[in-house]
């Protein structure tokens, strides 16, 4: 059309041609082509994302759309080869912390599938940085490995001094003659450690300390008993004059004497006059999962989401006091002991 006057083509062989022409076009605008199938035309990896440790491999599959291809040869690369490489065979390596995209490529038209990996570092945490022992005591140390996905947990331990302190192959530390040593866990497949300085004191001359109806294993006491408060507690202690008993949360805030004795309190032997720390403990109240003190419906929710890989329980001491029927796993076993307690159809026994 040209203002008012119309333009005609001369015959269907002109429409014809010029509808082929405008194909052509619209097919070299958005890239189209002849559907072929013997040329690929996609390819899915079986995962978009993974987590691995450092050292941990993974081989990521590759499906070539359509079965009918040719040519399936696929070419792999890494974003970042010191966090993460593959292999012609897309088996994934992690190298060192971090992100990175492996990327498989088709030979033929060059459609491409990733995967976004993230590695973590692994390593080794003890649940204190120093601890204080009397000759002749002991202390279970409480350590950590993350992620847990690592194979291989072994750990090895050492002392700096064995005249002062020795460490067992399970981690347990006796205490020999006043002095400090440090205890070092080293997990052997990644040459990763940590330390705890160790701190051995001997009571002086009419510096007294005994337990009462409390239970002693290694640094751990039980046989508390739930709702039972500071100044209840420490009775149970018997001190001479020259010493004192301290309680404290899990962040070193010392406890009002109406507290609560909880699962994860901290208990210190010190002197009265300079202060200073002889012997520390960590309390253990058998379903007291949530640290309250207090055996409620929260504790046997705490072991169903842990039964149920929803949210798993991390403290140390708190899975230790979750294994209410002591088979060491935490299982619907112990779900039912809290319930019944909470029933009052058969209470947890002291231990």
């Amino acid at each position: 059309m040209k203002g008012n006057d119309a333009q005609f083509l001369d015959s269907e062989a002109d429409i014809q041609k010029l509808a082929r022409a405008d194909c052509n076009a619209l097919v070299a605008f958005y890239g189209l082509e002849k559907k072929d199938p013997s040329r690929v035309s996609s390819i899915t990896l079986n995962k978009q994302s993974m987590v691995l440790t450092t050292g941990e491999k993974e081989i990521l599959q590759a499906t070539v759309k359509p079965d009918t291809a040719t040519n399936k040869k696929v070419t792999w690369s890494s974003s970042n080869t010191e966090v993460a490489i593959v292999s012609e065979k897309g088996e994934v390596t992690a190298k060192k912390a971090g992100k990175a995209t492996i990327t498989a490529k088709t030979e033929d038209r060059g459609k491409t599938a990733t995967c976004e990996v993230t590695v973590q570092e692994t390593n080794i945490t003890l649940s204190k940085k120093e601890t204080n022992l009397l000759v002749g005591k002991k202390a279970q140390i409480d350590y950590a490995i993350t992620p847990e996905t690592v194979s291989n947990k072994t750990v090895t331990w050492k002392s700096s001094d064995e005249t002062i302190a020795t460490i067992s192959k399970e981690g347990i530390i006796t205490a020999l003659k006043e002095g400090t040593t440090n205890i070092t866990a080293i997990l052997e497949s990644e040459n990763k450690q940590a330390t705890i300085k160790v701190n051995v004191h001997k009571l002086e001359d009419g510096q007294k300390m005994e337990l009462d109806t409390i239970k002693e294993d290694n640094d751990k006491l039980s046989k508390i008993g739930e709702k039972v408060t500071v100044s209840e507690f420490k009775k149970k202690i018997k001190v001479s004059d020259k010493l004192e008993v301290i309680a404290k949360d899990s962040k070193n805030n010392v406890l009002k004497e109406d507290s609560y004795i909880t699962t994860n309190t901290q208990i210190q032997i010190q002197t009265k006059e300079k202060k200073e720390i002889v012997q520390e403990y960590d309390c253990l109240i058998y379903g007291d999962v949530n640290c309250d003190g207090k055996i409620s419906a929260l504790d046997f929710t705490l072991i169903e989401n842990h039964i149920m890989d929803i949210q798993k329980i991390t403290n140390s001491n708190a899975k230790l006091t979750a294994n209410v029927n002591g088979d060491s796993k935490i299982s619907a076993l112990d779900f039912t002991l809290i319930e019944n307690h909470i029933m009052d159809i058969q209470k947890i026994p002291l231990k």
